[in-house]
C-alpha cells in the first residue's frame, strides 16, 4: 500500500516538473509508515530505496517506523490516513494488552473488542482538522454488539462505505471485507452506501445510524420506528466458562460464581453485554454497577429444573438485568415455546420490542397478539416512562461526549443530563 502512494507521488511531482531534490525532501517530510513486523519493515524500506533509485532522486531520508503503531505517539496530524489493520478478535488478545487498549482507546473501553478498533480510533486521533481517515476492516464493525462505541466515533464524519460481501481476506474471520472512508470535511446528510458484489448503492441517512448499521434505503419522512434490539443490543455470552471451571474444579452452578458483585467473573459478564440491562436496556452509563444483576432467563424454580439451583444455573441460562427488570420479572414463566420471542442472547427480543417514535418501548406488531409477549411486556413495565427517560438519558451522554471540544456547549448539556438524573431517581 506505502509503495503504490509512494509512486503516484513522484509520479505527480514529476508531472508538476519539480526537482529530484526537492521530491527527495518532500517525501521525507509527507509520506510517514508505521510497521511492528521487523521482517515487513526492512521489506518496506528496502524497496522505497529501490523506487527512488528507479526515479534518480537523491536519498531520502524516510519516516518509516519499526514500532506499534498503537503506542506510536506523533505531534504531526495528517491530511490523509490509510490503514489496514490486523484482524485478531479478543480472545486472542494477551491479557496486558486488553488492559493497555481498555485504557487508551474509548472503543474498547467495554465489552470484548476486535484489535482493529483500536487501530481506527488511532488513526482518527491523527487526523488534521481537515484529514480523511481509510480502513480496509471486517465489516463485522458495522454490527458487531461490543463496536457500538466505535460505530459513535465513526458516525459524524464517516462518509463512503464498500462492502464486499464474497471477498473474505482475513485468515480465520467468519466476516466479509469492507472499506470506508471517513472525512472530516464532510457536511453530507447521507452516506454513500455501495454494495460492490451485488453492485448495489444507497444513500443511508446519518441519523438511521444507530446501534447496529442497517444498510437498506430509509426515508426521512417515513415515522421513525427503531429496533428495540439496535438501540440495546445484549450479545451472546461467551464468558471464560472454562476459567471457571479451571479456578473451581467441580463448578456447575454458573451463576453461584458470576453474581457476586465486583467479583472477575461478574465484571466479565457485564462486559459480555455491553454494561447493559438485557430487558430494557439501562446502561451502567446511568445506573451503578452493583444495581446490575444475573437474572435467570428461565426461573430457577421453574418446574423443569426439578429444584436443581445447579441446573438453573447453566450459562445459557443467565442474562444480566437491571435489579427494576429482575425484580419485577421475578417467577414468571417462560416455556421453551415461547423462548423465541424474548431470549435476549438471539434475536428474540428484538423482534419482540421496538422503540416507537416518542421512544417508548412497545410490542412490535409481529407479536402483538402474543399472549406471553404481552404479560412479559406488562409485567416488567417496559412501557414505563422511566425506560423512555433512559433511552434519552443515553444518548445525552454519548452526544456530551462527542462535544468535550465545546466546553459551554459541553457544560450546558452535563447539567441538563444531571437534572434528568435527579428526576430518574425520584421516579425510580
Amino acid at each position: 500500500m506505502l509503495i503504490e502512494v509512494v509512486k503516484r507521488y513522484i509520479e505527480s511531482c514529476l508531472n508538476q516538473n519539480m526537482l529530484l531534490q526537492d521530491i527527495s525532501k518532500n517525501l521525507a517530510i509527507d509520506i510517514y509508515g508505521i510497521e511492528l513486523d521487523n521482517q515487513l519493515y526492512n521489506s518496506c524500506l528496502k524497496r522505497l530505496n529501490q523506487i527512488s533509485e528507479e526515479y534518480h532522486i537523491p536519498p531520502v531520508n524516510w519516516h518509516l517506523y519499526n514500532t506499534n503503531a498503537l503506542t506510536w505517539e506523533s505531534d504531526v496530524k495528517f491530511d490523509l490516513v490509510i490503514g489496514n489493520p490486523p484482524y485478531i478478535t479478543y480472545k486472542d488478545i494477551d491479557l496486558d494488552s486488553r488492559t493497555q487498549i481498555k485504557q487508551s482507546f474509548s472503543s474498547c473501553a467495554a465489552g470484548k473488542f476486535d484489535y482493529c478498533y483500536a487501530f481506527i480510533e488511532s488513526g482518527i486521533k491523527l487526523l488534521s482538522a481537515s484529514g480523511k481517515l481509510v480502513q480496509l476492516v471486517p465489516s463485522n464493525i458495522y454490527k458487531n454488539v461490543f463496536a457500538e462505541e466505535l460505530r459513535m466515533l465513526l458516525n459524524p464524519y464517516i462518509s463512503v462505505i464498500f462492502e464486499y460481501p464474497s471477498k473474505n481476506i482475513f485468515a480465520g474471520a467468519l466476516t466479509s471485507t469492507s472499506i470506508f472512508l471517513y472525512d472530516k470535511c464532510t457536511q453530507e446528510e447521507y452516506v454513500q452506501y455501495q454494495n460492490i458484489t451485488e453492485n448495489k448503492k444507497l444513500q443511508i441517512p446519518r441519523t438511521s445510524l444507530s446501534g447496529k448499521w442497517m444498510f437498506a434505503n430509509i426515508s426521512p419522512r417515513k415515522k421513525k420506528v427503531v429496533r428495540f434490539g439496535d438501540v440495546f443490543n445484549a450479545s451472546i455470552v461467551v464468558i471464560a466458562t472454562d476459567q471457571i471451571k479451571h479456578d473451581h474444579k467441580r463448578a456447575r452452578d454458573m451463576h453461584a460464581y458470576i453474581y457476586q458483585n465486583g467479583g472477575p467473573y461478574k465484571v466479565e459478564f457485564m462486559e459480555a453485554y455491553n454494561g447493559k440491562c438485557a430487558y430494557c436496556g439501562a446502561s451502567i452509563k446511568i445506573l451503578p454497577k452493583s444495581m446490575f444483576e444475573i437474572d435467570h432467563f428461565i426461573y430457577e424454580k421453574a418446574p423443569v429444573f426439578n429444584g436443581s439451583k445447579a441446573a438453573a444455573g447453566y450459562i445459557e441460562n443467565l442474562v444480566l438485568a437491571c435489579h427494576s427488570c429482575n425484580h419485577q420479572k421475578s417467577s414468571f414463566i417462560i416455556e421453551d415455546t415461547d423462548r423465541q420471542y424474548l431470549y435476549p442472547d438471539t434475536e428474540g427480543i428484538q423482534k419482540a420490542f421496538i422503540r416507537d417514535d416518542q421512544y417508548y418501548i412497545k410490542i412490535s406488531k409481529e407479536c402483538n397478539e402474543n399472549g406471553v409477549v404481552k404479560d412479559f411486556y406488562k409485567q416488567l413495565n417496559l412501557g414505563g416512562e422511566i425506560h423512555r427517560l433512559d433511552y434519552l438519558l443515553m444518548n445525552m451522554i454519548g452526544m456530551n461526549s462527542k462535544i468535550v471540544d465545546k466546553p459551554e456547549a459541553s457544560q450546558k448539556i452535563g447539567q441538563a443530563i444531571e437534572m434528568l438524573r435527579a428526576k430518574r431517581n425520584i421516579m425510580g
